[in-house]
């Protein structure tokens, strides 16, 4: 029975969302041996596994240990305790325990608070409550999901309330913490708590209601394991649910395999697959990825920032035609300063002009690398025309075609604003605000 229900988590649909993040896979494996500890204190009152555990999943990953630390908590208060003495003892237990993880881990947990990354993702205020569909679509929805951990394990857990003799209270927290972490998969602030406080979208907030099903699974089949009549049907039904995840498992594999194939033939896929061969052919160079619709095109920037290759253009200002890999593009550039090249003092000394910035630019080019002019005036036809739509009168539309075929660009509100690559002839627009 164990091996059975550990296959079950092993191929669950946590695991198969959450798991093959690299940065999390040696906590989650840590986390079985968490729980594990938790109920060895509050039985034996001996913290050592789940303070050593817990602490090893901290340094794992700080992300997951808040999960983890807030399902262990919900937990805590689901054990069946003999007396209120041995509740707050083992509360007590608890708590010098969590300290202890906390202040050995404390540069660890300090460095992670006091990132970017974390000032980014967490907040300590709720999102504005929102149901993404409703108790029903969500259950006929599980598979796939990641609160998936087979059929025959959630038909088992739910069995656990009417056929485990159990006290009212325990079965009433239970039952809490289950409709709890099974709303989390369409309420968003129950999957903000369980996601650790966490309001970017992630799926760490499917462990309670896994680890859950699994624990009731295997409290009911323990119950009916107990009952002569019942241990045939205990055996088969322990089989059956490790065939049920591992066809369930095989089944998502093959659909990863065959997303893996059209995300390979996609202009995304194709893209790092060019990247790759530039990476085996110069490890170290600079790579811009760019597109017909990019607004960002900079030459100058790209020269001066050290890119040597540009993936996904036929041609741009300052590069090359180099091959096409994969029908994806590259250009390259000989004069970027890349290579760390010392400068004269004519680029130090170098001033731009706020009014004439293409002339200004012009003139550092000329200055740094001897080259000609790198923007040139161009024959254009442009028309403004308002936003009707817009009832504030702020929006315009700027209209503009060009006597010849290329990339153009012009200064807009004092931002060099890129126009796009045009054929002769061929209209272009671009909408702006008015402040």
């Amino acid at each position: 029975m164990p091996i059975s229900l550990s296959v079950v988590f092993s191929l669950s649909g946590f695991i198969f969302f959450c798991g093959s993040d690299v940065t999390m896979t040696s906590a989650i494996m840590l986390s079985p041996l968490v729980i594990m500890g938790l109920e060895k204190l509050y039985i034996e009152r001996k913290p050592i596994i789940y303070m050593v555990f817990f602490f090893l999943t901290v340094l794992c990953s700080f992300m997951f240990s808040i999960v983890l630390f807030i399902f262990s908590a919900l937990y805590f208060f689901t054990l069946s305790f003999k007396t209120t003495r041995h509740f707050f003892v083992s509360l007590a237990y608890k708590i010098i325990a969590d300290l202890l993880v906390i202040g050995v881990g404390s540069v660890v947990i300090y460095n992670s608070i006091s990132s970017e990354f974390f000032k980014n993702t967490y907040s300590n205020v709720f999102p504005t409550y929102e149901v993404a569909g409703d108790f029903f679509k969500s259950l006929i929805n599980i598979y796939g999901s990641p609160i998936y951990s087979g059929f025959i394990v959630i038909l088992l857990a739910v069995c656990f309330f009417f056929i485990v003799r159990n006290d009212l209270w325990r079965s009433l927290r239970l039952a809490a913490i289950c409709i709890l972490s099974y709303s989390a998969s369409y309420i968003s602030t129950s999957r903000y708590l369980l996601n650790g406080f966490n309001d970017k979208e992630n799926d760490l907030y499917a462990i309670p209601f896994v680890f859950l099903s699994i624990i009731l699974c295997y409290e009911t089949l323990i119950s009916l394991q107990k009952k002569e009549k019942y241990k045939r049907f205990t055996m088969v039904i322990t089989i059956a649910m490790a065939v049920e995840v591992i066809l369930s498992a095989s089944i998502g594999i093959i659909r990863n395999g065959k997303n893996a194939l059209t995300y390979a033939q996609s202009e995304t896929g194709r893209i790092d697959k060019c990247i790759s061969y530039l990476r085996d052919k110069d490890p170290y160079a600079k790579i811009r990825v760019t597109s017909e619709e990019a607004v960002d095109a900079d030459p100058v920037g790209d020269l001066l920032l050290g890119y040597k290759y540009i993936v996904n253009a036929s041609s741009a200002a300052g590069f090359e035609y180099m091959e096409t890999v994969d029908g994806i593009d590259i250009c390259i550039s000989s004069d970027g300063l890349y290579d760390g090249c010392i400068v004269n003092s004519d680029f130090l000394n170098w001033e731009p002009n706020e009014r004439y910035p293409f002339s200004s630019i012009n003139q550092l080019v000329k200055n740094v690398w001897g080259k000609d002019d790198l923007y040139v005036n161009a024959e254009d036809h442009v028309r403004v025309v308002p936003d009707f739509k817009d009832k504030t009168y702020k929006t315009t539309s700027l209209m503009y075609s060009f006597d010849e075929p290329g990339e153009y660009y012009t200064h807009l509100y004092d931002k060099m604003t890129y126009l796009g690559k045009l054929d002769s002839g061929e209209e272009g627009g671009a909408t702006y605000h008015v402040s």
